[in-house]
């Protein structure tokens, strides 16, 4: 027997997606809810570590940059309590977009930081 290889399912097994678009679409969506509980403990111990590094940069740090740390950690921290609250959210499984968002303004605003306090 021949393999025809212009098939919905081997276009779906080399791709790596279903041939059934509703399987997938199922599959996704229940995996992010999954995942949310997850993402939320990632914020909250981010959100933690940051605070915790704000605490002891004054030992180190001038007052200068300290007040510039903070006013860049502030906003770290919104966009990280959005996130956490995003979670709850019923569209949230359905919204990968959520996820991209949020974290790159953390990483962004976590790299501002570091390129802030580089010299010290």
């Amino acid at each position: 027997m021949q393999h025809d290889d212009n098939s919905a399912g081997a276009r779906a097994a080399i791709s790596g997606r279903s041939a059934d678009s509703a399987v997938e679409t199922r599959f996704i969506l229940r995996e992010r809810r999954a995942r949310a509980a997850h993402m939320r403990v990632f914020a909250g111990l981010l959100a933690a570590m940051l605070i915790g590094y704000s605490l002891i940069n004054p030992l180190f740090f001038t007052r200068a940059d300290e007040i510039r740390f903070t006013l860049m950690l502030a906003p770290a921290l919104a966009v990280l309590a959005g996130y956490a609250a995003a979670t709850y959210w019923r569209g949230y499984a359905s919204l990968p977009l959520i996820d991209f968002v949020a974290l790159l303004a953390v990483a962004l605003l976590i790299m501002a930081e570091n390129a802030l306090l580089f010299d010290e």
